[in-house]
């Protein structure tokens, strides 16, 4: 009997720790006045090829800073261009976490009901056999009926001398793009300087710990200068860098040199295998797949259920030929976790997603662990009453009560919640679907023949009044018209970030 009183007191237990178990979820630092703006989160591309690594970066600043200026350290000197805006509006659409929705989760807090009314009704019986074999039989109902229902988703300086600094200096985009490289870490910080860069203490040590390691650097400033309204947050035009390196590196040491606060990082890598740093969660992994959009082209009515489907042209311009997996990673860092650069590395492929629960579901998954934890406290009981121990006090019944409907509330109100939509727009696939009637495909003269059939579609009836015309624009939900040699075609991007092409012939 006391053996059953063990294994009683370790279920208890393990329930309570699968059930707090919790559900898995770039450097642009400006540097020129550290107290003007914050940086509230960061996201990145990462494509790794095996010896060549793109990098694009995405900075978002908070405050009131009148020009952005940032220094990016790289292993090698890098080729810079532009990246479009759009690239890092469609990356998220295309990482979707797990949606536990309530129909998932079975209400187990209901049989676990019932089995704390069996046990505190059933009538003491004197055959130690028989309390031994309903002690088993209600284990073993727990066991096979409520874990399923716990389980949670897996997230050198040179001698004095000559001066070794080459700077090479060109305009990309919104940036005018500086590259130096040097020997001594002074060259650097002087030449920061002296172009307007305050460069900090911390941020000195950090640029001397890279010129150590051979690193070059990227200085960037906006060429489009203007003051922000206050507690207004501003995107820069993201870049991108290629460089050879060995291994896929996301710099941060100089990040973390003026960072005072928290920073929210998100990683969308590209290569051969799943990624992983030390300390970071895999919200999704799967193999990726790509393909370019054709005329007529069906759009998809719900998320990929497998892989990382890519079909966005700006973005397939991005990856590098042989990248075969897709992974997300994140991870809120504070200052002294910046000290060291993100080392990523790429390990056998699998296939993983973090889940994100609705609000219905979050709660049902609440009252399942507290009616789990309420039922193991009662069966404990009826354990200890069995072997002749005095009873409980109703305080500490009370007690019990009261700690098993806290947990239920905390729990639920630690999952992570589902943002997105759990089914595609309406809207978009209401645009799509009128945009293919052959009776609007008529040859037009020119884009804005196509801009006034768009405009005209709740009049001919092809679209019903209730629905918005999405707005003319390369994010996901929008569409955008580029004119060719032979017609117009019209880019359309679901909610999915998927891209989809119409062609307009031209009027001869």
């Amino acid at each position: 009997m006391r053996r059953l009183l063990l294994l009683a007191v370790l279920f208890v237990a393990g329930v309570a720790t699968v059930a707090a178990r919790a559900d898995g979820g770039a450097f642009k630092r400006m540097i020129e006045d550290p107290t003007a703006a914050t940086m509230p989160d960061q996201a990145a591309l990462i494509a790794f090829d095996g010896t060549t690594q793109t990098l694009a970066i995405q900075t978002r600043f908070e405050g009131d800073p009148s020009e952005f200026a940032w220094v990016v350290p790289l292993p090698s000197p890098p080729q810079v261009e532009a990246c479009p805006p759009s690239v890092f509006k469609v990356l998220p659409r295309l990482f979707p976490r797990r949606i536990v929705t309530e129909s998932a989760i079975p209400p187990v807090w209901i049989p676990c009901l019932l089995l704390t009314i069996a046990i505190v009704a059933i009538p003491r019986t004197k055959s130690p056999w028989m309390r031994a074999t309903i002690y088993l039989s209600l284990l073993a109902i727990m066991t096979v009926v409520l874990l399923p229902a716990l389980g949670t988703a897996r997230s050198t300086a040179g001698a004095a001398g000559e001066s070794s600094l080459e700077v090479r200096t060109h305009l990309v985009g919104d940036h005018e793009v500086s590259i130096l490289e040097a020997k001594r870490a002074n060259e650097v910080t002087g030449w920061l300087t002296s172009h307007g860069f305050d460069v900090s203490p911390a941020a000195g040590e950090a640029i001397a710990s890279y010129v150590r390691d051979g690193w070059c650097f990227v200085a960037s400033r906006s060429v489009r200068t203007r003051t922000a309204a206050s507690g207004e947050t501003i995107t820069p035009h993201p870049l991108v860098f290629r460089f050879r390196t060995s291994n896929p590196v996301y710099p941060m040491r100089l990040t973390g040199a003026n960072n005072t606060g928290p920073l929210a990082v998100t990683l969308y890598v590209f290569g051969s295998g799943t990624a992983e740093a030390d300390g970071w969660t895999v919200r999704r992994s799967a193999p990726l797949s790509t393909r370019r959009p054709e005329p007529h082209d069906s759009p998809p009515h719900r998320f990929p259920s497998g892989d990382v489907s890519v079909s966005f042209g700006p973005l397939l311009d991005l990856l590098p030929p042989g990248v075969t997996h897709a992974t997300c990673l994140t991870r809120t860092l504070r200052p002294e976790q910046m000290s060291k650069d993100v080392a990523i590395s790429m390990v056998e492929p699998r296939s993983e997603r973090a889940a994100v629960y609705t609000n219905d579901a979050a709660a049902i998954f609440g009252a399942n662990v507290a009616g789990t934890f309420l039922l193991g406290g009662v069966l404990l009981g009826a354990v200890v009453a069995s072997l002749g121990v005095a009873p409980q006090s109703k305080r500490f019944v009370l007690g019990w009560v009261v700690a098993s409907a806290i947990i239920g509330v905390v729990i639920a109100g630690t999952r992570p919640r589902a943002l997105s939509p759990t089914r595609p727009d309406r809207d978009i696939d209401h645009f799509w679907s009128a945009m293919r009637l052959p009776s609007l495909r008529e040859p037009v003269r020119s884009a804005d023949d196509v801009r006034a059939i768009v405009a005209s579609l709740h009049e001919s009836g092809a679209l019903p009044s209730d629905v918005t015309i999405p707005p003319e624009t390369d994010g996901p939900g929008g569409w955008q018209l580029t004119t060719t040699d032979t017609g117009i075609v019209m880019r359309i991007v679901d909610e999915f970030g998927q891209e989809h092409h119409l062609d307009w012939p031209l009027a001869r």
